[in-house]
Order: structure tokens, then sequence, then C-alpha cells
């Protein structure tokens, strides 16, 4: 399985061709049974899982309708009776349209219109973002990128891939000292028998990795820190590592049995790391002093 990367780089990395600008029909064109993970990197972890269970076209065939079963969960930081991150799930099933599917994905609803771009004039900055990603799983990605205004500029990040729908979007308002409106995306998909990514499974199963499977030393810590596995891992290992506001610090895969964490440039304080081993999810208390 590959590994999505961090979605404030990959896109920088896009092999950009003389290729058209994707359409809305193009980018939703989901087929029953694709499954979509989702995160979210705004203060506490969070994310949705969609899975398409039905589909249906209109009959001048301009609207494409779906029913997702979805899967959500939220989180809080809790301090009694230790300090941890307390989890709350939900589910139900959804209904989606997307009309227009002819037109370009670009005027697709975002926060703001690329037709009113034209009236910034040189009050802003355009790329665009077109190609086939080899770290997306080789998907053909479709997007843009603008900073606008003289002061303070706001910066918008709205990406798509064909088939596979959202991808990501960044919203900040001001300059990068500003205001993070959103900061999400795609992280796993699985389509026609194709998975890229590593899912998210938290809340899917209650099995918690044990001592026995796992070893993270020195804790407390100061200057390092070890994660490693005692077996050969059969699938995958992702480590995520949070401060106490829940923010997102660090996102990997352990490749091998260990990894080591350099600890010197972290504030002094209690950090959460959250570990997915196969089917077995857990988080555990980290301390840099």
């Amino acid at each position: 399985m590959q590994k999505l990367v961090f979605f404030f780089t990959f896109f920088l990395s896009v092999q950009v061709f003389s290729q058209e600008i994707l359409t809305i029909g193009e980018v939703f064109d989901f087929d029953i049974g694709d499954e979509f993970h989702y995160t979210n990197n705004l203060g506490m972890p969070s994310g949705t899982r969609k899975k398409v269970i039905e589909k249906r076209y209109s009959p001048t065939n301009d609207t494409v309708y779906y029913k997702m079963e979805t899967r959500g969960y939220s989180s809080t930081f809790v301090e009694e009776p230790e300090m941890h991150l307390e989890y709350n799930f939900g589910s139900g099933i959804q209904d989606v349209k997307y009309t227009d599917l002819d037109s370009s994905i670009f005027y697709y609803y975002t926060f703001i219109n690329i037709s009113d771009l034209e009236t910034y004039e040189v009050q802003y900055s355009y790329d665009s973002i077109i190609g086939f990603e080899p770290n997306f799983c080789n998907t053909y990605l479709c997007g843009y990128h603008a900073v606008i205004g003289d002061f303070e500029p706001s910066t918008y990040r709205y990406i798509y891939g064909k088939g596979i729908g959202f991808v990501y979007c960044f919203v900040q308002y001001g300059d990068s000292g500003g205001l993070i409106d959103q900061d999400n995306g795609l992280i796993y998909y699985k389509k026609i028998g194709k998975t890229c990514g590593t899912p998210d499974l938290t809340g899917v199963n209650e099995k918690v990795i044990s001592t026995d499977e796992i070893l993270i030393f020195p804790n407390p810590a100061s200057s390092q820190l070890t994660i490693q596995l005692n077996n050969e891992p059969l699938e995958s290992c992702k480590i995520e590592f949070f401060n106490i506001q829940g923010e997102l610090l660090d996102s990997k895969i352990l490749e091998g049995k260990s990894t080591i964490y350099d600890l010197t440039n972290m504030d002094k304080g209690i950090y959460f790391l959250r570990i997915y081993l196969a089917n077995k999810i857990s988080t555990h208390r980290v301390i840099v002093n």
C-alpha cells in the first residue's frame, strides 16, 4: 500500500503537463463501494470516513446523486483522572449530489470564485495545479493556489483528484501568521480494488496495542524518543504526534521496526503519541523535560 505525503507539501511536486482542467463530472465520478477517509488538521484530532452505497443520474445526465455511508469522530482534551484525549463517534447516511458535470472543477463551490480573481488584478498571485502526482498513487490532480490582497494577503488552496473527489483545502486569512480557517483533506481511498494511503481506523476497533508489542522509551525524554516494535509488523505502522492542544505535529509510517524522534527543538511539556498497528490503536502520553 502506498502512503500519502503531507498536504502542505505534496502539491508542490505535481508534474505539470499541457492537459485540460478536470470537469466536475470527472472529479466526482465515484462507483458503488468506493471509500474515502478525510482528516481535519485543525484543533483536536477529528476525521470522517465515507463509503458510496448508491449511485444514480438525473434524466438529463447533468446531475449525479450518491448515497454515502458516513462515520466520523471528534475529540476533546480531558485532564482527569489523568490527561488524555476523549473521542466521540457518530455515523449516518448522507445524500450528496453534483450538478453541471461538464463544467470546470474550478467553478465548483469554494470560498472564492475563480472568475472573480480577475477583479483583483495585481493584488493576487495565482498558480494552477495540474498533473499526475507520483506520491498520490499517480492520481491526476487538479486545483489552484491563490494569494489575494496587498496587505496581509489571504491564501487559498483547493485540490481535487480524478475519480476521488475532494483532496485538499487550505484557507488562511491574513499573512503566514493569520487565522487558519480550513486545513483538511483526503488521507486514504479505496476505488475499484485500488487503495492509496493509510486508512483512519480510529473507533473501528477497540483492541489496544499492548506493551508486549511496542516499546516507547525513554519517557520522560529530553532529546530523543525511541518507538520500537517487538515483532515484525504484518502491516504498516502509522505514528501521529500531537501537542497538548491536540494539534498534529508529525505523522509518519514506521519504516522497519523502530524510529527515533528528535525532541531537541520541542518545548518542555506533555504530548500525545497515537499509534496505528494492523487493527489496533493506542494513545500514549509522552513527557518532554
